[in-house]
């Protein structure tokens, strides 16, 4: 339904390219404090590349369709031309989504531990998720309580580590919906996050959407998963 308006929170769009051109409305940037969001293939192509899973038009005789054609995206820049994402401008995301009321926040993004992190033992693992970054476990509690208390589905990508969904405490929450990835023969990809948190597993290796420039490609990861359950 065009009344149904999903918030990407993500490094960039290109809102020109021919597959999202017709299916956004309210874009903002937290840095710049404007309308003004863009995207560039070295470092700003992840949102165009998730908005296009999401709403890429149908039948437009180009690249492929969305899983969720109908509805409007809210595109929202959530980092600086670096591509750097902080706390701040990822909760001034998050907010601005809620004051636009958004009916489904999207986040395709999280906490990393680097590529080490995943020879830690699950009972490693663990022992962070129950003594670390427990402020930010609680701040994001909070937040997703305002979400859930607001009507808002909160989804969230589980993280590409091979680690625990739990280490990052965005995840830690009950209040969101988290995905991790899954392959073409549908066993878990090789580099999602994993574990008691995850909700749902959907597809996330070579998934095919768009990039900037009217440019199509594919990407793996749980950002495509988590694109692809909006259906």
């Amino acid at each position: 339904s065009s009344d149904v308006k999903i918030a990407v929170l993500d490094d960039g769009f290109d809102l020109n390219h021919i597959e999202i051109k017709n299916n956004y409305r309210d874009q903002w940037n937290v840095f710049e404090y404007s309308s003004n969001v863009y995207a560039n293939p070295k470092n700003h192509f992840h949102g165009t590349h998730v908005a296009g899973s999401i709403v890429g038009e149908r039948n437009n005789n180009f690249g492929i369709s969305g899983v969720a054609p109908n509805c409007k995206i809210i595109p929202i820049q959530i980092s600086n031309g670096s591509g750097i994402i902080t706390m701040s401008s990822l909760l001034d995301g998050v907010f601005y989504a809620l004051k636009n009321e958004a009916n489904i926040i999207n986040l395709s993004l999280g906490l990393s531990l680097g590529h080490k992190a995943h020879e830690l033992t699950d009972v490693e693992q663990n022992l962070i998720s129950q003594n670390e970054f427990l402020e930010e476990q609680e701040l994001w509690g909070e937040v997703f309580e305002i979400a859930k208390n607001d009507g808002v589905i909160i989804v969230q990508a589980a993280g590409n580590d091979r680690v625990l969904a739990n280490i990052d405490p965005m995840k830690r929450s009950e209040n969101t919906i988290i995905v991790g990835a899954i392959n073409q023969k549908g066993e878990q990809a090789e580099f999602t996050n994993y574990g008691s948190k995850i909700t749902v597993y959907a597809p996330g290796t070579q998934i095919y959407s768009s990039l900037p420039d009217n440019q199509m490609g594919f990407l793996d990861g749980t950002s495509m998963a988590l694109s692809l359950i909006h259906i």
